[in-house]
C-alpha cells in the first residue's frame, strides 16, 4: 500500500488512474439513476446526473454518448411538445400562447419542416384573430362615438382584407362622420368667426352633409349637429350696428367693408367678431374689437378722429379730447350762478342747449313689445359745433320711489338702446356765445315711461 501511495504522489497518471478506478462503482450507479430519469422523461434531472458522473470521470465514453442521447430526446420531446401546444392555443384561439410556443419550438430546431407547416397555419390564423380584433374595436369605438378610434381600426381591417364591401362602407361612413364632428366642433366651439360669409357657408355645407348620413344611435353626435343648426340659425339674423362719427372720420370694418366720413350711419351685420378702425390723414388710427352676440338690440358705437382716434360704445367712458374753443366765462353749473373755472372743465355743460323734439320721435324705433321699467336715465353727450352729438355716455339712472327695481333689466336695456340711437341721429339747437355756436357737452336727461313699446 505505501509503495502505491509513493508511486501515485510521484506519476499523475497513475494517481488519475487510482482515482477512476475508486470512482467507477460510483459512476455505474449514477449512470443508472440517470438512465431511469431518462425513461421516466425527467430531463432535468437526467442530465444533473449525467454531469455528476462527467465531473468524476471525464474520460469514460459511454457518458459522452449518454449525455448526447439525454440531450437529443429532450429536445424531440419538448419540441414535439412546444408543437402540440401550439396548435391547441390554435384551435381555442389563444394566439398569444400559439406564438409563445411557436417560438420556443423554433429555438430548438429553427429548419424543421414541421415547424414551417406551423407558421403558416399560424399565420393565417393570426391574420383571422388581427381582424376580428379590428372590427371588435372599431364597433365599440363606433358605439361610444370614438372616431379617430373606429377610424384607426377599420383602416387596419380593411388593410387585412382589402376586398370586403363591407369594410369598405363602414370606413367610409366613419370617414365622414369624423370629419363633419371635427367641423362642427370648431364652428361651436369659435361661434364669433360666423361673422365670415365663407365660414357660414362652411358650416350650412358640413349641415347638409350631415343630413346624408341618416343617423339613429349617434347621440352626441345628433346633439352636436342640432347645437350647429341653431347656431346657424342664431347667426343668420343680422343686427343694425349703429355708429356716430363727425363727419371727417373714415372707418374699416376688416374684411367687411370701408365707409368715408359720415356723422350717422346704421349697419346691418351678422353676428360675429368685427375688427373696427377709424383713422383720419395724419393721425394714428384706433382699432377696436366687437363681438356682436345673435339676438342683440341695436348696438350703438362712436368712430371719431379729432384730436386722436377713438372707438368706443356708448356705456364705456369718452375716449376723446375735451372740446376746444369753449368760451368757459358764458358756461356755469346748474347748482350754482357762479362762473366755472377751466380747472373745473371736466363737469361743465352747455346752458339752454335744446334737442329738436319732433326729430327725436322719429329716431325713436321700437321694433319689438318692451315691458320696462318706468325710469329717468341721464346722460352727458359730446356736440359739434352744428349740435350733432358725436359720443354719449350714461351719466346716472333713478327709478322712482317705492319701485321694486334698482337695477336695469334685459327690456329696460333695450329700451335705453333705443334711446341712445335717436340720440345719436338727432340734434340740439345750441346758444350763442359772441354770435357764435360752439361745441361742448350737454347734459340730457330722458324720462321712460312703463313699457315703453306698445305691442
Amino acid at each position: 500500500m505505501e509503495k502505491i501511495l509513493i508511486l501515485t504522489s510521484i506519476n499523475p497518471e497513475i494517481s488519475k488512474l487510482k482515482s477512476r478506478i475508486d470512482n467507477y462503482y460510483k459512476i455505474n450507479s449514477i449512470i443508472s439513476l440517470s438512465k431511469k430519469y431518462l425513461a421516466e422523461e425527467d430531463f432535468e434531472n437526467a442530465l444533473i446526473k449525467i454531469n455528476e458522473a462527467i465531473d468524476l470521470d471525464s474520460d469514460r465514453t459511454e457518458l459522452i454518448f449518454l449525455k448526447e442521447k439525454i440531450s437529443k430526446e429532450s429536445n424531440n420531446y419538448f419540441f414535439d411538445l412546444y408543437i402540440r401546444n401550439a396548435y391547441k392555443n390554435i384551435d381555442n384561439g389563444d394566439i398569444k400562447r400559439a406564438i409563445l410556443n411557436t417560438d420556443k419550438a423554433k429555438r430548438i430546431f429553427p429548419n424543421n419542416e414541421e415547424l414551417s407547416i406551423l407558421v403558416k397555419t399560424l399565420s393565417q390564423s393570426k391574420k383571422q384573430f388581427d381582424l376580428d380584433n379590428y372590427i371588435k374595436t372599431a364597433k365599440g369605438a363606433y358605439a361610444n362615438e370614438s372616431w379617430a378610434l373606429a377610424l384607426s381600426n377599420y383602416s387596419s381591417a380593411l388593410e387585412l382584407s382589402p376586398d370586403s364591401i363591407d369594410l369598405k362602407k363602414r370606413l367610409s361612413r366613419v370617414k365622414d362622420i369624423k370629419f363633419i364632428s371635427s367641423q362642427l366642433n370648431n364652428f361651436v366651439k369659435s361661434p364669433e368667426r360666423l361673422s365670415s360669409l365663407n365660414i357660414r357657408n362652411n358650416l350650412n355645407k358640413v349641415l347638409d352633409k350631415s343630413k346624408e348620413l341618416k343617423l339613429i344611435e349617434e347621440k352626441n353626435l345628433i346633439l352636436l349637429i342640432n347645437q350647429a343648426s341653431e347656431l346657424a340659425k342664431k347667426y343668420s339674423v343680422m343686427v343694425i350696428l349703429n355708429i356716430t362719427s363727425n363727419g371727417k372720420t373714415f372707418l374699416d370694418i376688416q374684411k367687411t367693408a370701408q365707409y368715408r366720413p359720415f356723422e350717422n350711419e346704421s349697419l346691418k351685420l351678422y353676428p360675429g367678431k368685427y375688427t373696427l378702425i377709424a383713422k383720419r390723414k395724419g393721425m394714428q388710427s384706433a382699432r377696436k374689437e366687437v363681438n356682436i352676440i345673435p339676438n342683440s338690440s341695436m348696438i350703438s358705437l362712436t368712430a371719431i378722429c379729432e384730436d386722436t382716434c377713438s372707438i368706443y360704445s356708448s356705456n364705456e367712458s369718452m375716449k376723446i379730447a375735451p372740446a376746444k374753443n369753449i368760451n368757459i366765462s358764458q358756461l356755469k353749473d346748474e347748482n350754482s350762478s357762479k362762473t366755472l373755472t377751466p380747472s373745473v372743465k371736466e363737469s361743465i355743460y352747455i346752458k339752454g342747449a335744446k334737442i329738436n323734439s319732433s326729430a327725436f320721435s322719429r329716431n325713436l324705433k321700437c321694433e319689438k313689445a318692451t315691458k320696462n321699467n318706468s325710469f329717468k336715465i341721464s346722460y352727458a353727450l359730446t356736440v359739434n359745433a352744428n349740435g350733432y352729438v358725436l359720443a354719449l355716455r350714461v351719466i346716472n339712472i333713478v327709478y322712482p320711489p317705492g319701485s321694486s327695481s334698482k337695477n336695469a333689466n334685459s327690456d329696460d336695456r333695450k329700451v335705453m338702446a333705443i334711446i341712445e340711437s335717436a340720440l345719436k341721429k338727432s340734434r340740439f339747437k345750441l346758444p350763442k356765445v359772441d354770435g357764435k355756436t360752439t361745441p361742448g357737452k350737454i347734459k340730457h336727461t330722458v324720462s321712460i315711461p312703463k313699457n315703453f313699446c306698445e305691442s
